[in-house]
């Protein structure tokens, strides 16, 4: 439970005219003067029925507000004099008070004056005399005190009672229903005998005597008709305070109002479309709530709640209406938060959302359409590009302005081959880094997009054959190879990579060495490199399966090219593989090419097989370079492969067959 407030408290009275005769704390000067005049009496005090006089004012340059009560003091010598009991009250505790009637409770006429006594803050009163407001004028009163207060909030109001009592219930009741910034610059009093405002600042409201020959407000029953919907709703709070929430709502939404006494009607009128009309059409709601609050800094609290609904409709809804409509100039001021709405919009509303970021296109650019459609394209999943470009083509470029990282993946590059070359020429235009290009390459290689093959090798620098061996890792590594494009557009990455000092692993030294032309090859690659004897270590069906013959022919190569035992794994490891081939006629002619400088010629006269040249090489490079055995025999894995080990170094004198 909250602490009671510290009320501090000052009388005045009369003292060689009326003038402040003892408080609780310090008063400014400013302050002091203005009520030495507001507690006088306001002019010739009623025979009967005004007994007692309540007034409220802030105070220009004190952090409080001053609500006091004023009696007639007929004992004092003087005619016309008055008390007048004042609270001060810090406008923080004003805040937060719910029930405002309960501050009459600590107002006592002075009898015997006690300077002491008003110099020592108040306490809270040890009986109360209530414990809630009960309005006691009738239901009509009400909307017309309502209707001359908030219906023409420019003009001052002034009432007119038979008696103190007859407002006062009500009046208490009005201010306690106001919301903070509007209670604290409330200027009342429930007993004018003249305008109290005529030496200062208006009073919003004043009760005066019915003797009075003021002119009385007109045409507010008719008035009242017209504007019966928040002046009925005003009634009934304050009849049951709260009971529908609407003093909740002005104290939420009325904090950043304008002109508070305005804004009443137009938050009553709020609180009726937000409140107590949750069907209606939400955008019309939104249209409605801009015209009652035009002015962009105005109800900005308002307009964010309603904005910011967690229903996906009412967002969908907000959002298409804060961005799309010619009459969202009143939110322009309202934060929205596009990042965290736009992934569950673009999941649950597609369409719609495609269709707005298209009329958005062809509108003038703004920084919150801009901030929206970046939003939506960072929601964006690569798999779902292809929806976008079934619908709303023209928007993959700029969804990939915004989210580059889309390039990366290789249903990207499945896309239609024009939409491609628009992606393309987006991409170029952006400062990705080589390594953003590296990962572009890898999507664009493992789809077997032929857009912009070299410039997307050249862009990617050193990061381009890192990319290629992306193709390694995907399920299509197994079934072929890339296009002869992509294979002469790396080449020279591929040779950079091979004669950098980093070895490879396996497959990725068999893959980078399917870039390279024979030639080139031969001059980089030797069999006592230490990647090339870890892949003669490497079982070949461990490969992607269209580089296995490949690799096959190339560490034989490698292996009859070495001068040293350094070549035995490499020939051991392809041998078997590239006698089949060569006897079925099935491989790939670039690999014969790279074999074939390395085989023995046959004379001019004579045409015999590959296989025959294949058995005569091997024969010489283990009689030159192994003394004893048979290391063909050893690693034979089948009868087959027995066999053509054994014919392979038979004694069969082949000389003069071949010239070295």
């Amino acid at each position: 439970m909250a602490a009671a407030p510290v009320i501090h408290q000052a009388i005045f009275g009369y003292d060689a005219g009326h003038n402040l005769l003892s408080s609780s704390c310090q008063m400014t000067s400013e302050s002091r003067r203005l009520l030495a005049v507001l507690t006088d009496a306001s002019g010739p005090w009623p025979a009967s029925g005004f007994e007692r006089v309540f007034t409220g004012t802030p105070l220009p340059d004190m952090p409080y507000y001053a609500l006091f009560c004023t009696w007639p003091a007929p004992e004092m010598p003087r005619p016309g004099c008055v008390w007048s009991q004042v609270l001060l009250i810090d406008l923080a505790d004003l805040a937060r008070l719910t029930n405002l009637d309960e501050l009459r409770d600590y107002f006592q006429r002075p009898t015997d004056f006690d300077k002491q006594k008003y110099s020592e803050p108040l306490l809270p009163p040890s009986k109360q005399i209530r414990t809630s407001s009960r309005i006691s004028a009738s239901k009509l009163d009400c909307e017309r005190l309502l209707l001359a207060l908030y219906g023409t909030p420019e003009s001052p109001c002034a009432i007119q009672a038979p008696d103190f009592g007859y407002y006062e219930d009500l009046v208490f009741g009005l201010w306690s229903q106001q919301w903070p910034r509007l209670r604290r610059n409330f200027r009342f009093s429930t007993g004018s005998f003249s305008d109290r405002g005529r030496s200062g600042a208006a009073f919003d409201l004043q009760i005066y005597p019915e003797s009075s020959r003021r002119e009385p407000v007109k045409n507010i029953d008719a008035q009242a008709r017209e504007n019966g919907g928040w002046i009925l709703l005003a009634v009934d709070d304050l009849l049951e305070p709260d009971a529908k929430k609407f003093r909740s709502f002005l104290n939420a939404y009325g904090t950043d109002t304008n002109n508070p006494r305005s804004a009443f009607a137009k938050l009553a009128a709020a609180f009726e479309l937000v409140v107590l009309e949750p069907g209606a059409d939400w955008k019309e709601k939104l249209r409605a709530i801009g015209k009652l609050f035009p002015e962009k800094a105005e109800a900005v609290l308002l307009k964010e709640k309603l904005i910011g609904s967690e229903d996906l409709d009412h967002a969908w809804e907000s959002a298409d209406f804060l961005l799309g409509s010619n009459d969202a100039s009143a939110y322009s001021k309202v934060s929205f938060d596009h990042a965290g709405l736009a992934p569950l919009l673009w999941k649950n509303k597609r369409e719609r959302v495609l269709s707005l970021i298209g009329r958005l296109l062809r509108k003038q650019e703004n920084p919150a359409a801009s901030a929206f459609v970046q939003a939506v394209a960072k929601a964006v999943q690569p798999d779902e590009l292809k929806y976008v470009s079934d619908n709303q083509a023209e928007l993959i470029p700029i969804f990939l302005n915004y989210q580059p990282s889309l390039a990366f993946d290789t249903t990207t590059w499945n896309l239609p081959t024009h939409i491609q070359w628009q992606i393309n020429e987006v991409l170029e235009k952006l400062p990705l880094e080589q390594e953003d290009w590296g990962k572009i390459l890898a999507a664009k290689f493992i789809a077997a997009s032929a857009v912009a093959v070299e410039e997307t090798v050249s862009k990617a620098g050193s990061y381009a054959i890192k990319g290629a061996f992306g193709w390694l890792e995907k399920p299509l590594a197994q079934d072929f190879l890339p296009s002869e494009g992509w294979r002469r557009a790396l080449a020279g990455a591929a040779i950079e990579r091979l004669t950098s000092p980093d070895p490879l692993s396996p497959a990725s030294l068999a893959f980078c060495s399917w870039f390279v032309p024979s030639e080139t090859i031969r001059q980089v690659l030797t069999a006592s490199r230490p990647d090339v004897q870890q892949l003669a270590r490497h079982p070949l069906d461990q490969l992607p399966c269209p580089l296995r013959i490949r690799t096959a022919f190339l560490l034989v190569t490698l292996g009859l090219r070495s001068t040293g035992l350094e070549g035995m794994k490499p020939i051991l490891r392809g041998y078997f593989e590239v006698y089949d081939a060569l006897a079925a006629n099935d491989f790939p002619w670039e690999s014969w090419s790279l074999l074939v400088n390395e085989l023995p010629q046959p004379g001019w006269w004579r045409d015999w097989d590959r296989c025959e040249r294949l058995r005569q090489a091997v024969k010489q490079w283990l009689y030159k370079y192994v003394n004893t055995g048979n290391p063909l025999l050893e690693a034979a894995s089948s009868k087959k492969q027995s066999e053509i080990a054994r014919l392979t170094l038979s004694e069969e004198d082949s000389e003069g067959r071949f010239i070295d």
